[in-house]
C-alpha cells in the first residue's frame, strides 16, 4: 500500500482532486434529485382528466418528492460498473505490449491479471457497499446534506479503528490527535448547520436519519477497509475493484432486492417498498430528474475511481480524510448556487451568522487533514516515515491506470 503519511506522489494527488471535485457533484446532483417533485402514477389514474402517461397537466399541488431510493441505489451500480471496460482495455494494452517488448528483447514476461479469487473478493466489499448507499440515501431523506456531511465525519474514526484491529496498521500518536480533531471539526460543523437548519421535520425522523446515516458510515468504512485489504493482497487494481464491485452489486440489487422491494414486500408507495412503474412514471414526468440522474451517474464514476486511487496510493484513513474534507467543497458551491448563481430559488445555501461557524469548522477540518499526513511536522510530535518512504518510492513510477504487471525474466 501506499504512503500512510508524509508527502503524497502524483497519482495520489489526482485522486485527491478527483475526490473533492466529483464527489461534490455527486453529492449536488443527489440532493437535486431526492428535492424535485413529479406526478405519480396513482394520482395520474384516479383524478381525470389526467390520464396514464400523459404528463405537464399534473397541479402542483398533487406532485410528490422524487424519493426513489432504490433506483437510485440501482442506477449509480449500473453507472460505475463500467468501469471494468477500461480495465479490460488496459489489460489488453499492456498485454500486447508485453508480447512486443518480449519479441524484441527475446525474453519472456509474465503478465499478472487480477486472480479468478478476486472477482468473487470483490462480492464482500460490494455487499458493504450496496447496504452503506441505501442506509445513508434514507438518512438523506430525514435530514439535511450538512447534517449528513458531519455525521460521516465519523468514518475517520470507523476506518482508523478497522485498520488497527483488522490490518494491523500502526497509527501514530499525531494522526489520533488530527483524527481528535476532525471530530471537534466535523462537530462544530454540523452543529452550525443544525442551529441554522429550517427544517421542520419531527425529532423523531431527524433521529432516524442521524441513526441511519451513522449505520451506512459504518458499512462505508467497512468497504474502505476491505477495498485496501484487496489492493495491497491481490492483484487489483481501482478500475478492476470499481467496475467488478458494482457488476455484483448491480446484479444483486436488480436480482434480489429490487423485486422484493417492487413486488414482494408492503409498503407506502402504492402499496410496495418503490413502485417501479411509478418511478418510471415520474422520470417522464420531470425531465430535470432524468438530467440529474444522468449527471450524478457519472460524476460517481470518476468519484468513486479516485476515491480507489487514493486507498491505493495511501491509506483508508487518508481516503476517509479527504471524503469528510470534500463536505467543505459542497458547502462552497452550495453557498454559490444559493448566493449566486439561483439566488431567489429554492436551491443553495444562504450566508447567515452561523456560517462563519461553520467556515472555522472547515479550516479545522484542512489542518487536520494536513496533521495526520506529517507533510507539515509539529516539534511536539515524533515522526517516523523511513518504512514509508521506501514503499512510496517503490511505488512512484507505477502508472495510474493500472490493468496488471508485468515481469521480466533475465
Amino acid at each position: 500500500m501506499g504512503n500512510n503519511s508524509g508527502a503524497y506522489n502524483k497519482n495520489a494527488i489526482i485522486g485527491i482532486i478527483g475526490i473533492l471535485v466529483f464527489g461534490t457533484f455527486t453529492v449536488l446532483s443527489l440532493k437535486f434529485i431526492l428535492e424535485q417533485s413529479a406526478c405519480p402514477i396513482y394520482v395520474a389514474k384516479i383524478h381525470s382528466p389526467i390520464k396514464p402517461w400523459e404528463h405537464g397537466k399534473c397541479p402542483k399541488i398533487l406532485k410528490e418528492r422524487f424519493e426513489k431510493i432504490w433506483f437510485k441505489t440501482i442506477i449509480s451500480l449500473a453507472a460505475t460498473s463500467v468501469a471494468i471496460i477500461p480495465h479490460f482495455m488496459k489489460v489488453c494494452y499492456n498485454d500486447k505490449q508485453a508480447k512486443q517488448i518480449a519479441h524484441q528483447k527475446a525474453r519472456p514476461f509474465e503478465i499478472q491479471n487480477p486472480t479468478l479469487k478476486s472477482y468473487f473478493y470483490v462480492i464482500i466489499p460490494s455487499m458493504f457497499d450496496i447496504f452503506a448507499t441505501i442506509l445513508m440515501t434514507y438518512g438523506l431523506v430525514y435530514i439535511d446534506v450538512s447534517i449528513m456531511q458531519m455525521l460521516r465525519g465519523a468514518m475517520v474514526v470507523f476506518c482508523s479503528v478497522f485498520s488497527v484491529w483488522f490490518l494491523k496498521r500502526k497509527i501514530h500518536r499525531y494522526q489520533w490527535v488530527a483524527v481528535a480533531l476532525t471530530i471537534v471539526a466535523v462537530a462544530i460543523v454540523g452543529m452550525s448547520a443544525i442551529l441554522n437548519s429550517s427544517d421542520s421535520k419531527p425529532w423523531q425522523h431527524q433521529l432516524l436519519g442521524v441513526f441511519l446515516v451513522l449505520s451506512g458510515t459504518c458499512l462505508q468504512a467497512a468497504c474502505v477497509v476491505t477495498e485496501d485489504h484487496m489492493m495491497e493482497k491481490y492483484i487489483a487494481p481501482p478500475l478492476f475493484m470499481l467496475g467488478m464491485k458494482s457488476l455484483w452489486g448491480f446484479a444483486f440489487g436488480v436480482i434480489v432486492c429490487l423485486p422484493l422491494v417492487s413486488w414482494v414486500i408492503p409498503g407506502d408507495d402504492n402499496g410496495h417498498v418503490e413502485d417501479i412503474q411509478d418511478t418510471f412514471y415520474m422520470l417522464a414526468d420531470n425531465y430535470l430528474i432524468v438530467v440529474a440522474v444522468v449527471v450524478y451517474g457519472i460524476t460517481l464514476i470518476f468519484k468513486n475511481w479516485a476515491a480507489l486511487v487514493v486507498t491505493k496510493e495511501t491509506t483508508s484513513v487518508v481516503r476517509s480524510f479527504f471524503d469528510v474534507i470534500r463536505s467543505t467543497c459542497i458547502w462552497a458551491a452550495d453557498l454559490l448556487i444559493g448566493e449566486v448563481i439561483f439566488k431567489d430559488s429554492i436551491y443553495g445555501e444562504r450566508w447567515s451568522t452561523f456560517s462563519w461557524i461553520q467556515l472555522m469548522g472547515f479550516v479545522l477540518l484542512i489542518f487536520s487533514s494536513q496533521m495526520y499526513s506529517g507533510y507539515v511536522k509539529y516539534p511536539f510530535f515524533r515522526y517516523s516515515f523511513y518504512e514509508i518512504e521506501k514503499k512510496q518510492n517503490s511505488k512512484e513510477n507505477e502508472p495510474l491506470l493500472q490493468g496488471d504487471e508485468v515481469t521480466e525474466y533475465k
